[in-house]
């Protein structure tokens, strides 16, 4: 391969896109910082507002994109349903505001959670055969990777800023509750931002890798050919 061709399919493949996600990530961050400055903090404290509808899309195009993933690929439906429902969920939660002003209290847990769940357990028990088969391969894509770091990173550090005890220690500061609007919303949207690329190296993987033979790097997983021919007709159909 030249040297052309292979700074070509750098620039396209997965190191392409990383660069891609970090200057989009970047471009985001000088949004927001200008925003604040130009408009205050409300801009990205506001209930409902611009910020926290950016928080919603970006979950729920991950969430779609996961769906969309686990329709086309052979391989690791079980775990992509399951991503997508969690991002769905995330976004359902970050509306719920607006869902319990136009219905009714948690209003997002039985309208969009019980049905997310609901498709999780129905795909989850259609391929219970290979489910735990195929979570070992498909935790080595970077969706998987992108998407668990998106999960410890909100669950572990963006919930410790929304935790009203975390800002005890200033609380007598006039400006307490835009410091922490601030630093949670702030924080929240890379997250999202994280499960919705997470969500285009799903479709990504699904769209190019059909099936374990024709990835021989999953091989060092421990699987056999034979055995991933054999463990799902879908797989081998692909």
């Amino acid at each position: 391969m030249s040297v052309t061709r292979q700074v070509i399919h750098v620039a396209i493949g997965y190191p392409g896109r990383l660069v891609a996600y970090g200057v989009m990530a970047f471009v985001l961050g000088q949004m927001l910082y200008a925003a604040v400055l130009d408009q205050g903090w409300e801009i990205i404290g506001q209930e409902d507002g611009l910020v926290e509808r950016t928080q919603a899309a970006l979950a729920m195009f991950g969430a779609v994109a996961f769906f969309v993933a686990a329709k086309k690929s052979s391989y690791g439906k079980a775990g992509l349903v399951l991503c997508g429902s969690l991002a769905g969920y995330a976004a359902a939660r970050e509306c719920d505001q607006w869902l319990e002003a136009h219905l009714f209290n948690d209003a997002y847990k039985y309208l969009i959670g019980l049905p997310l769940l609901a498709i999780t357990f129905v795909v989850g028990w259609k391929h219970r055969r290979t489910a735990l088969a195929d979570s070992i391969p498909l935790a080595r894509t970077p969706a998987i990777t992108m998407f668990g770091i998106a999960g410890i990173y909100l669950c572990a550090v963006c919930q410790v800023f929304d935790r009203p005890e975390f800002w005890a220690g200033i609380a007598d500061h006039e400006n307490v509750l835009a410091i922490k609007t601030l630093v949670e919303e702030f924080a929240e949207i890379f997250g999202y931002l994280l499960i919705a690329f997470a969500g285009v190296e799903a479709v990504t993987d699904a769209w190019t890798r059909y099936s374990f033979r024709n990835d021989p790097s999953l091989w060092d997983s421990g699987f056999s050919q034979e055995e991933s021919q054999t463990s799902d007709p879908e797989i081998t159909s692909g």
